[in-house]
């Protein structure tokens, strides 16, 4: 699952731990659009990024995404 919210990609690596990350691609830009397999992908260049940490895991992308940091409270995520 990945839910995008302004430019920040949510993601659920483990059942009820949440991570956030700026949703542009490191490559070239482009806004990540998905999860495969534990990875979050760049439709562009087919860069994939880990949703554990959001390294890079494949495609031409060499930096990891920029994490976003997250509040969890109240039953909702919030950006911190």
């Amino acid at each position: 699952m990945l839910v995008s919210v302004t430019t920040t990609a949510l993601v659920e690596p483990d059942a009820g731990s949440f991570l956030g990350f700026d949703t542009h691609c490191t490559h070239a830009g482009c806004p990540v659009d998905r999860v495969v397999e534990g990875t979050i992908v760049c439709p562009c260049h087919s860069s994939r990024f880990s949703v554990a940490d959001g390294s890079p895991v494949s495609g031409p992308a060499r930096l990891p995404l920029v994490p976003r940091r997250l509040e969890v409270r109240d039953g909702g995520i919030y950006l911190a």
